[in-house]
C-alpha cells in the first residue's frame, strides 16, 4: 500500500538525518560554531546510522510483507480500489514499471551527486553555493538524459519549486518566530535554563536528558541549520 512507499521516503530521510554522517546543514554549522572538524565522531556516527537503518530497513519490510498476506491489515485498506486505480495505470500487466536506460543514468547522476556532496562537504571544504552549483549541474544533466527541450525542461523545473512553495512559506514563517524569540531575549532564556537543567550531570544521563531537549527544539524550530545554530 502507499504507506510502505512513504515510509521509504519518511523513515529513510529520518534515519539518515539523525546520524548526519555528512550533513551540511545540520553538522557543519554546528562544526563550525564548536570550532572542531566535521570528521569529529565520525566512526561513531557511521556505527549508529548502520544500526538505524538495519531497524528501518527491518521494520518497512515487516511491514510491506504483513500487507502483502493480508491486505485488509492495511490502515489505508478502505482507499485501495483508488490506489490501485492510480498507480496501476504506471505498471504493465505484470504489476512492474519499467525504467529505460536514460531513467537508469537519472538515478545513476542523482545518486553521484549527493554522493560528491558529501565527498565535498567533508573533505574539499565546499560550502553552499559550491553544493548549490552540484544540484543545479545534476538537474541540467538529467534534463538532458531525460530528452527535455529547453522549454520542456524549465517547465518541469518550475513545476518541481511551486511543490517547495509550503515549505518555504513554513520556514520563512518559523524563522520569523525564531528571530522574535531571540530578539526578545525568550529564546536565551529558555536556553540559559536548558543549561541550568543540563549542567553538572553525569555524561549518560546528559546524553539520555539533552535527546529529550533536542527532540523538544526540533518540534518548535524545525530548520535543522537554525537548530544547530541554536543548541551549539
Amino acid at each position: 500500500d502507499p504507506i510502505v512507499a512513504v515510509a521509504v521516503i519518511l523513515v529513510g530521510v529520518g534515519t539518515g538525518f539523525t546520524a548526519s554522517i555528512g550533513n551540511p546543514f545540520a553538522i557543519g554549522i554546528a562544526s563550525q560554531l564548536a570550532q572542531v572538524s566535521v570528521t569529529e565522531g565520525m566512526i561513531p556516527r557511521i556505527i549508529f546510522y548502520l544500526g538505524s537503518l538495519a531497524i528501518s530497513i527491518t521494520y518497512v519490510l515487516w511491514y510491506a510483507n504483513r500487507i502483502k498476506k493480508d491486505p485488509k491489515k492495511s490502515i489505508v485498506y478502505n482507499l485501495r480500489e483508488d490506489h490501485l486505480k492510480h498507480f496501476g495505470s504506471l505498471a504493465n500487466e505484470k504489476g512492474h514499471v519499467n525504467f529505460s536506460w536514460n531513467q537508469k543514468l537519472i538515478i545513476v547522476i542523482f545518486l553521484s551527486m549527493m554522493g560528491l556532496m558529501m565527498f565535498s562537504f567533508l573533505y574539499l571544504g565546499w560550502w553552499f553555493p559550491e553544493i548549490t552549483m552540484i544540484f543545479l549541474t545534476g538537474a541540467i544533466i538529467a534534463g538532458v538524459l531525460g530528452k527535455l527541450n529547453e522549454r520542456e525542461f524549465w517547465d518541469s523545473f518550475v513545476e518541481g519549486s511551486q511543490s517547495l512553495l509550503y515549505a518555504a512559506l513554513v520556514i520563512g514563517l518559523t524563522r520569523g518566530i525564531v528571530l522574535v524569540a531571540k530578539d526578545g531575549v525568550i529564546m536565551d532564556t529558555i536556553l540559559n535554563y536548558i543549561i541550568n537543567f543540563l549542567g553538572g550531570l553525569s555524561k549518560g544521563i546528559f546524553i539520555v536528558l539533552n535527546e529529550i531537549v533536542q527532540i523538544i527544539i526540533a518540534f518548535f524550530v524545525p530548520s535543522s541549520s537554525a537548530h544547530a545554530a541554536l543548541t551549539m
